[in-house]
């Protein structure tokens, strides 16, 4: 039998009892989702399976590891995130194995492999960030089956550290540099898209607003995507959300992922000069167009969620090239 108490955090915990021996999780934000916890733990004890029970195969307790400690505590997005890399990348190698067969040599192996696959061209096909996340997932999975399921003693993985790869002197050639728009090559892009006329709606520069106030606020691509005409108060814009992408590939809205995230951010005379005028231009389009209305949804402060980033790239670098503008509309 389960019982259950609220933290002084506010948070719940569970408790499950097992021949004496006795299996306790907190950091759960409903009593809900303890339950729904415990209720898998009980279910184990029901089928014959112990707390420990040192028989449990990998691909197994991952199904059981990511319902009962993922899903109620990560986003919707990050929790499909884990699934696509376990099953890319770990289960592959580990999901027909016992969990208490799993050796550390075993671990190492499979992390070295990863770090000299390279591709058709030579390079390498995952970077020490790709590597460095498949691994915690894995160091995360078998912490649970330690602390939380008393399935292992010891977690294979602790002290284990992702091979960096070789550090080689670049060529002029392979050396890659991150550039930035200089304050005239800015100028030349804003100038451009104020005057670009779109096919449809020609009166109406959404490529132009969403430059623009990216280059007077600094917001995120993903943030100004999510905004709406009700995030701006005054002189102030409200960053609450962000656009992300599920598995599926559809555009979705999110908080933003860590508290830092959410903040507040002053515009100046100019950005709110020219946001007036964009939504004058916006609303005079919804009265004119009546496929307007259905076009892009017109909450959106910019009205283009799901095209503007290859449109734009397609119409300046057109130009750039000295192309007609007709051929990018």
């Amino acid at each position: 039998m389960a019982s259950f108490r609220k933290l002084k955090s506010g948070k719940w915990q569970y408790r499950v009892h097992d021949e004496g021996r006795e299996v306790s999780k907190g950091g759960f934000k409903t009593k809900k989702e303890a339950q729904l916890a415990a209720a898998a733990i009980e279910e184990k004890i029901y089928t014959g399976q112990t707390l420990g029970d040192k028989h449990r195969i990998m691909s197994d307790f991952i199904q059981e590891y990511m319902e009962v400690e993922k899903r109620p505590n990560v986003r919707r997005s990050t929790y499909d995130a884990y699934w696509s890399a376990i099953n890319m990348h770990i289960i592959p190698h580990f999901g027909d194995k016992k969990i208490i067969k799993i050796t550390r040599p075993m671990i190492k192996k499979w992390m070295n492999s990863y770090s000299e696959m390279k591709d058709q061209s030579g390079k390498l096909m995952y970077s020490y960030g790709s590597r460095l996340r498949f691994a915690s997932i894995l160091k995360g999975i078998l912490h649970s089956a330690q602390h939380d399921y008393k399935i292992i003693g010891e977690n294979p993985m602790n002290g284990l550290k992702v091979p960096i790869e070789k550090l080689t002197i670049p060529t002029n050639e392979d050396e890659k540099k991150i550039e930035f728009y200089t304050l005239t090559e800015l100028q030349q892009l804003l100038s451009f898209l104020k005057e670009y006329k779109p096919p449809r709606y020609s009166e109406y520069r959404p490529y132009y607003m969403m430059c623009f106030i990216q280059s007077r606020t600094g917001i995120r691509i993903s943030e100004m995507l999510a905004l709406t005409w009700d995030d701006i108060q005054g002189d102030k814009l409200s960053i609450t959300k962000q656009t992300s992408r599920d598995k599926n590939n559809n555009l979705t809205i999110e908080p933003p992922k860590s508290r830092a995230g959410i903040r507040t951010v002053k515009l100046d005379p100019d950005t709110i000069k020219e946001l007036k005028k964009f939504r004058f231009i916006q609303n005079e389009c919804a009265m004119k167009y009546k496929a307007f209305l259905n076009h892009p949804p017109l909450r959106t402060l910019t009205s283009c969620l799901k095209w503007w980033i290859p449109k734009i790239t397609n119409v300046y670098v057109s130009y750039r090239l000295g192309y007609p503008r007709s051929s990018c509309g």
